[in-house]
């Protein structure tokens, strides 16, 4: 069986409630039934670090755990972390859930660059090239600056389109 992207290194603590343990605790390689046993580290902890939740956000994506992922969009909301609203973004794109990561998108009250990029990532990995384009020219109209991380996936769109005067723009 392949294994299931997940993260754990052997728990051990340096100081009492140390966020850097805690978030390292959740970042190696595991087999089978290691995101469930993320999600069980995050629920013992009454008050997890926000970086257990972006590399769990991170973990979804990479396993296309969707149904994990949901859930834990669900706590990120009651937990008011509005600011991951770009690993949502990412995550649901990678999940293949393009009607998710444009309603996160859509309802984020500040949009970051990683947002943006996101959601054109999230349109080329999904099969649609000409919004992805479409999406970068309305982030462009927004004043949103370019970032070397955008130039692959434009020029990806591009070559998905068989787009060169779009390419070389």
């Amino acid at each position: 069986s392949i294994p299931t992207l997940c993260c754990f290194l052997p728990t051990c603590r340096i100081r009492k409630n140390s966020s850097l343990v805690q978030v390292r605790s959740l970042k190696i390689t595991c087999f089978d039934g290691g995101l469930n046993e993320a999600f069980q580290r995050l629920d013992d902890d009454s008050s997890p670090p926000i970086e257990a939740y972006a590399n769990l956000l991170e973990l979804c994506a990479k396993s296309r755990a969707i149904s994990q992922g949901r859930q834990l969009h669900s706590r990120i909301f009651k937990s008011s972390l509005d600011f991951l609203g770009g690993k949502l973004v990412f995550m649901y794109g990678k999940c293949g859930s393009m009607d998710d990561a444009e309603k996160v998108f859509d309802e984020m009250p500040e949009r970051t660059d990683f947002a943006w990029n996101a959601m054109v990532g999230a349109y080329v990995s999904n099969g649609e090239p000409a919004s992805a384009l479409a999406f970068y020219r309305k982030m462009r109209l927004d004043g949103v600056p370019v970032h070397l991380y955008s130039f692959p996936l434009l020029l990806k769109a591009c070559g998905l389109l068989r787009d060169i005067r779009s390419g070389t723009e």
